[in-house]
């Protein structure tokens, strides 16, 4: 008797391309492709584009017509979760290798509810003060919604940036650009401002110090 080997399966290995993620984590955020084009100052037609073209890379329905609006599949919406995640952590790493080659300057106002004030935003701005003397932090105690004002204004306002609970910024997330910061106990604490900022070295500075101080809360907390 002459056995027959069995082939195994192909396996597609999938590669993600970045910018791509970037585009379908904005559409989730801000709910339209004209909205996604207009923060990322691109065309419609080549937001719609690149999503396509993402779709194929991963071989999945992200999504679906909505009417006259395209809106994001369960898989969509999982993927942009796990974009928002990995483009976090992207962020943190150019931070980092920015320290190396440039020296964050300059000033950033930073609006805050109080309990995060206290022990998130203030031991960072110490923090900072010692290591980046030339950035200079101007620390603001507002309720959520005033910080959203605050970075929608940021135009007229200079370079403002808020931090909001993530039930406050889940009301508001149409309207800014993000990154997370996990800590302060068991909230997770998000970090808003507008589109186009966040990859400034004082920016992504900020934010390396804020997830430093929220690692340190959760260490102590455990």
């Amino acid at each position: 008797m002459i056995g027959v080997a069995e082939q195994s399966p192909t396996v597609h290995r999938v590669t993600l391309n970045p910018w791509r993620l970037r585009l379908l984590e904005a559409l989730d955020r801000v709910g339209t492709v004209r909205a996604v084009a207009e923060e990322q100052r691109l065309a419609p037609s080549t937001v719609s584009e690149q999503l396509a073209l993402l779709e194929a890379e991963v071989r999945t329905t992200l999504l679906e017509r909505s009417g006259r609006r395209l809106r994001l599949t369960p898989a969509g919406r999982l993927l942009a979760a796990r974009s928002r995640e990995l483009l976090d952590h992207m962020d943190a790493i150019e931070a980092e290798l920015a320290e190396l080659s440039a020296e964050p300057v300059g000033h950033i106002r930073v609006a805050s509810f109080a309990s995060a004030l206290t022990s998130l935003v203030l031991p960072a701005a110490v923090a900072l003060s010692r290591s980046h003397p030339r950035l200079a932090l101007e620390l603001l105690e507002l309720e959520p919604h005033e910080s959203v004002d605050l970075v929608a204004a940021a135009v007229e306002c200079g370079l403002c940036v808020a931090i909001l609970p993530k039930l406050a910024f889940s009301e508001h997330r149409h309207a800014v650009a993000s990154a997370r910061v996990e800590g302060l106990g068991q909230r997770r604490i998000w970090l808003a401002m507008r589109a186009g900022v966040r990859r400034r070295v004082a920016v992504q500075t900020l934010v390396a110090a804020l997830r430093a101080q929220a690692a340190a809360l959760g260490h102590d907390a455990g």
